[in-house]
């Protein structure tokens, strides 16, 4: 899939997802609740906005996001 410019996620935990973003966001990307750390993530995701992916998670495990340059605070 990341042939496409894909990420596709199955099942997984949301700390395997944001490390796997992290390679393709020009900056920080930091979950400071441990909670959503082992949400399992079901997804099919554009490589080219990670910061879109970011929210998009932010809003469907109703975690609340900071954005900052360079630096997204998920808690």
């Amino acid at each position: 899939a990341w042939v496409q410019g894909r990420l596709v996620f199955e099942n997984c935990p949301l700390n395997q997802v944001l490390a796997e973003l992290r390679r393709y966001y020009p900056g920080w990307i930091i979950n400071t609740n441990e909670q959503l750390a082992d949400v399992n993530v079901t997804g099919n995701y554009r490589l080219d906005q990670p910061l879109d992916v970011v929210r998009s998670l932010a809003h469907i495990t109703s975690a609340r996001l900071q954005e900052y340059p360079a630096l997204v605070i998920l808690n």
